[in-house]
């Protein structure tokens, strides 16, 4: 499958870069191309995003980026994406997401997660736990599960286990290392499978 995309984005924060903050939201838009072999169609990407911390995020422990994560924050997320293919006939995707993840003083971390998505008469829901802890002040794994309820045609229910570990490194010169690792299993309607991803993020 192939699959591009060009985005502008557009974000707003609740303060500037190198204060505190609560709240972060952006906006965001593009184009792109999705297809395979042949068969190609161009789209129009868009959506919103936003997140609210249930108190104020010290920004003074690291990239901005990874405040609320070295803050050891509780939050509440939100997203809306829609997909619009240029093709005739073809229906919009619209997905909306709601998450929340909840830090106890005692480093235990819990989430929870929802997501819709709607394409004419197909939509699916995907609902998420997770349970985890922080291993060090830079450091957390989490361990969650997601079931994936489909309505369309596909039927493509599935299950997923999840563990994934994120760590945020300081190195030399007030620069920065971000990784994230992630094991998965997923459990398909026809077949089942693994999945392992890692990435970083230099600041």
């Amino acid at each position: 499958m192939k699959k591009t995309l060009l985005a502008i984005a557009i974000s707003t924060a609740a303060a500037a870069a190198s204060a505190d903050y609560q709240l972060e939201a952006g906006a965001f838009y593009g184009q792109g191309e999705l297809g395979a072999g042949n068969a190609q169609s161009d789209y129009d990407l868009m959506g919103v995003a936003g997140r609210y911390n249930f108190e104020s995020v010290d920004t003074s422990k690291g990239p901005h980026a990874e405040a609320a994560f070295l803050d050891k924050s509780s939050s509440v997320g939100f997203g809306y994406i829609s997909r619009e293919p240029d093709a005739a006939g073809t229906d919009d995707v619209d997905s909306f997401d709601f998450d929340v993840r909840v830090v106890t003083d005692t480093n235990l971390i819990i989430e929870a997660a929802y997501e819709e998505s709607e394409a004419g008469d197909d939509e699916s829901d995907t609902f998420g736990v997770g349970v985890g802890t922080y291993l060090n002040d830079t450091t957390d794994i989490v361990v969650s599960y997601q079931a994936t309820n489909d309505d369309s045609n596909r039927d493509e229910d599935a299950d997923q286990l999840n563990v994934v570990v994120h760590g945020v490194n300081p190195l030399t010169q007030g620069a920065t290392l971000a990784y994230d690792a992630a094991l998965s299993y997923i459990d398909g309607e026809d077949d089942d499978g693994h999945a392992l991803a890692v990435g970083a993020t230099y600041y």
